[in-house]
């Protein structure tokens, strides 16, 4: 087998990891992010000081209290 076979090969491999791992992975962060998004959401409804001091430091757009 010659090298470029080889490289071509184990680029092929790569690839293919990307596309059923990578994905996992991705999957993965976007799901930490909302569970952290939720926790905050969560502190913001039952803590009415920090959601004021939140709303203050000028983050009340990015995580809104939930009704």
């Amino acid at each position: 087998m010659s090298a470029l076979r080889r490289r071509v090969l184990a680029l092929d491999r790569q690839v293919r990891w990307l596309e059923t791992e990578g994905v996992l992975i991705n999957i993965e962060a976007m799901i930490k992010t909302l569970e952290i998004k939720q926790e905050i959401a969560d502190r913001l409804a039952t803590d009415p000081e920090v959601a004021a001091k939140w709303k203050e430091a000028g983050w009340g757009a990015v995580c809104r209290r939930p009704a």
